[in-house]
């Protein structure tokens, strides 16, 4: 949680790694999407892999890609 004392810093890059990731944890929680089984380490994993950059490679990932 950031310090409420001091002022907030957000990046202006769309594309900052902390963003995408942001976002993308975002997408897949309950409210959003709600995917079962996919939480922030698997996501970390699938953008070091980068398998994933945006909401919409989820939908495009395959077996293969995933290591079946």
């Amino acid at each position: 949680m950031p310090d409420s004392s001091g002022p907030i810093i957000r990046c202006p890059n769309p594309r900052c790694p902390d963003r995408v990731r942001t976002g993308l944890i975002h997408f897949v929680r309950i409210g959003a999407m709600d995917i079962d089984g996919l939480g922030e380490a698997l996501i970390e994993q699938l953008l070091k892999a980068g398998l994933v950059q945006d909401p919409s490679d989820f939908f495009i990932l395959t077996e293969q890609q995933l290591g079946e």
